[in-house]
């Protein structure tokens, strides 16, 4: 069954192997972020629950934003879609460097949210 797995796998197509590949690494970087992050806002003070409110949020936008957006994505491009929302979730993440408000955080950390799904939701067709 293995064996047989390994042969099925080695056929696969430099495209389909790049996306598998492109997908561990992303799955892999966000798991790790997630992390740090949550470990971050602790040494800032902002406590549990207030982390939770944040990661749910972010989680309920980015699910809401690609459900809307999955209509929209194919007529504004693809690779449109994909630069703006990693512009998006760079510069999100990287302005929640600057605050130690709970609103501004929460803020940046949905458009963050918003930019991840919005790659998600368009990596799979290109």
């Amino acid at each position: 069954m293995l064996k047989k797995y390994l042969e099925e796998f080695h056929n696969l197509s430099p495209s389909a192997l790049l996306f598998l590949s492109s997908n561990l690494c992303w799955s892999f970087a966000f798991g790790i972020i997630g992390v740090i992050f949550n470990l971050y806002l602790l040494e800032i003070g902002i406590i549990e629950q207030q982390i939770g409110t944040i990661t749910s949020c972010a989680a309920f936008a980015g699910t809401l934003m690609s459900l809307i957006m999955s209509a929209v994505i194919p007529s504004a491009g693809y690779r449109n879609t994909v630069v703006t929302a990693s512009f998006l979730s760079f510069f999100a993440l990287n302005l929640i460097l600057f605050t130690d408000s709970f609103y501004w955080i929460l803020f940046f950390y949905i458009l963050n949210g918003i930019g991840t799904a919005l790659i998600g939701t368009t990596q799979s067709p290109m």
